[in-house]
Protein backbone atom coordinates (compact mmCIF):
# COMPACT_ATOMS: atom_id res chain seq x y z
CA UNK A 1 0.00 0.00 0.00
CA UNK A 2 1.15 3.59 -1.08
CA UNK A 3 0.06 6.30 1.05
CA UNK A 4 0.52 9.72 -1.02
CA UNK A 5 0.02 13.30 0.46
CA UNK A 6 -0.13 15.25 -2.42
CA UNK A 7 -0.23 18.81 -1.75
CA UNK A 8 0.54 21.43 -5.12
CA UNK A 9 3.71 22.91 -4.82
CA UNK A 10 2.34 26.40 -4.64
CA UNK A 11 0.79 25.80 -1.03
CA UNK A 12 4.43 23.58 0.03
CA UNK A 13 6.64 27.14 -1.44
CA UNK A 14 3.84 29.17 0.98
CA UNK A 15 4.78 27.04 3.83
CA UNK A 16 7.84 26.10 3.46
CA UNK A 17 9.45 29.79 2.90
CA UNK A 18 6.79 30.72 6.06
CA UNK A 19 9.38 28.76 8.00
CA UNK A 20 11.51 30.86 11.13
CA UNK A 21 13.66 29.47 13.51
CA UNK A 22 14.96 29.91 16.59
CA UNK A 23 19.37 29.81 16.21
CA UNK A 24 19.86 29.49 19.98
CA UNK A 25 17.66 26.92 20.78
CA UNK A 26 16.31 25.57 17.35
CA UNK A 27 12.68 25.65 17.92
CA UNK A 28 10.87 26.06 14.57
CA UNK A 29 7.55 28.48 13.87
CA UNK A 30 5.20 29.19 10.45
CA UNK A 31 4.52 32.51 10.18
CA UNK A 32 1.28 31.34 8.85
CA UNK A 33 0.04 28.72 11.19
CA UNK A 34 2.29 28.89 14.28
CA UNK A 35 3.73 32.23 14.61
CA UNK A 36 6.09 33.60 17.76
CA UNK A 37 4.18 35.52 20.37
CA UNK A 38 5.96 38.62 19.68
CA UNK A 39 6.62 39.05 15.97
CA UNK A 40 10.32 38.05 15.06
CA UNK A 41 11.69 36.65 18.42
CA UNK A 42 11.59 33.12 20.09
CA UNK A 43 8.99 32.67 22.63
CA UNK A 44 11.36 30.45 24.45
CA UNK A 45 14.72 32.55 25.09
CA UNK A 46 13.87 35.78 23.06
CA UNK A 47 16.63 35.29 20.56
CA UNK A 48 15.62 36.98 17.31
CA UNK A 49 14.75 34.54 14.47
CA UNK A 50 16.21 33.61 11.22
CA UNK A 51 15.06 32.00 7.83
CA UNK A 52 17.43 28.99 7.17
CA UNK A 53 19.43 29.87 3.95
CA UNK A 54 17.54 27.20 2.07
CA UNK A 55 14.22 28.51 3.12
CA UNK A 56 13.92 31.19 0.34
CA UNK A 57 10.82 31.02 -1.93
CA UNK A 58 13.42 30.37 -5.47
CA UNK A 59 15.42 27.82 -2.98
CA UNK A 60 12.34 25.86 -2.18
CA UNK A 61 10.87 25.85 -5.80
CA UNK A 62 14.10 24.70 -6.91
CA UNK A 63 14.11 21.98 -4.47
CA UNK A 64 10.64 20.86 -5.10
CA UNK A 65 10.92 20.47 -8.57
CA UNK A 66 13.86 18.31 -8.33
CA UNK A 67 11.79 16.60 -5.80
CA UNK A 68 9.02 16.57 -8.58
CA UNK A 69 11.56 15.06 -10.96
CA UNK A 70 12.53 12.09 -8.88
CA UNK A 71 9.69 10.96 -7.52
CA UNK A 72 7.53 11.19 -10.87
CA UNK A 73 8.97 7.78 -11.94
CA UNK A 74 8.04 6.25 -8.39
CA UNK A 75 4.90 7.81 -7.83
CA UNK A 76 4.21 6.38 -11.98
CA UNK A 77 5.46 3.28 -10.85
CA UNK A 78 3.17 2.58 -7.75
CA UNK A 79 0.45 4.39 -9.70
CA UNK A 80 -1.25 1.06 -11.10
CA UNK A 81 -1.54 -1.05 -7.84
CA UNK A 82 -2.46 -0.11 -4.05
CA UNK A 83 -1.69 3.31 -4.40
CA UNK A 84 -3.61 6.07 -2.73
CA UNK A 85 -3.16 10.15 -3.28
CA UNK A 86 -4.32 11.96 -0.41
CA UNK A 87 -4.83 15.86 -0.47
CA UNK A 88 -3.16 17.12 2.39
CA UNK A 89 -3.98 20.57 1.58
CA UNK A 90 -6.69 20.25 4.44
CA UNK A 91 -6.67 20.25 8.40
CA UNK A 92 -4.76 17.32 9.81
CA UNK A 93 -7.60 15.65 11.46
CA UNK A 94 -9.38 14.91 7.81
CA UNK A 95 -5.68 13.87 5.99
CA UNK A 96 -5.96 11.48 9.37
CA UNK A 97 -9.36 10.77 8.71
CA UNK A 98 -8.78 9.83 5.22
CA UNK A 99 -5.30 7.32 5.68
CA UNK A 100 -7.09 5.58 8.88
CA UNK A 101 -9.95 4.89 6.37
CA UNK A 102 -7.38 3.26 4.01
CA UNK A 103 -5.66 1.18 6.32
CA UNK A 104 -8.73 0.18 8.39
CA UNK A 105 -10.08 -1.30 5.48
CA UNK A 106 -7.24 -3.09 4.73
CA UNK A 107 -6.96 -4.75 8.51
Amino acid sequence: MVIHLATPISVLVERISARRQCPKCGKIYNLLFHPPKKKGVCDLDGTGLIRRADDTVEIVRERLNSYEHLTAPVIAHYAGTDYHPIPANRPPSEVFRDIEGIVKSRI
